[in-house]
């Protein structure tokens, strides 16, 4: 059983202590690398924040989902106070690392459907998209007042 103090509204590495092998887990996620936490009884999804400008690590997770408004809400109600904190059991991904997989497929598979296009259907997928702003409901008159237009009194100074 590890503890975290609640300093911020993110977990900084700094801030845990007693579990050694969450700690190297931890530090082991690549950026952008979720994990699924239970913090004081209440299970979520946390991210690995991604590494400074200067390529740095940044040495900590943020909460994700439903995590946020618990986390902010331990920030608010107990700041300074520690708190339990466990992985979940190994072999269930978590939900942001689910998303992330899925994100990645949609990106790779949309891609390959661009690079497999024909210079031909390339052009028919563009000609497609302009022609769209013909489409719909289209005015022959003119438009007349504006004031007619929105139902507006004429009779505003009177």
């Amino acid at each position: 059983m590890g503890l975290v103090t609640i300093k911020d509204d993110v977990i900084w590495f700094s801030h845990l202590s007693g579990d050694p092998p969450l700690l190297h887990q931890l530090l082991s996620l690549p950026d952008g690398g979720g994990i699924r936490l239970v913090i004081d009884g209440v299970e979520g999804d946390w991210v690995r924040m991604a590494a400074g400008k200067d390529g740095r690590p940044t040495l900590g997770i943020r909460p994700l989902g439903t995590m946020v408004d618990v986390w902010r809400a331990y920030y608010r109600d107990r700041k300074g106070q520690s708190v339990e904190i466990n992985a979940v059991a190994a072999g269930r991904k978590p939900r942001a690392q689910l998303r992330e997989e899925a994100v990645m497929f949609v990106r790779n598979d949309t891609r390959t459907l661009y690079e497999t296009a024909t210079q031909a259907e390339r052009e028919a997928a563009f000609q497609a998209l302009m022609d769209m702003g013909k489409l719909g409901w289209r005015s022959d008159g003119p438009y007349g007042p504006r004031d007619d237009l929105y139902d507006r009194d004429n009779d505003r100074d009177a």
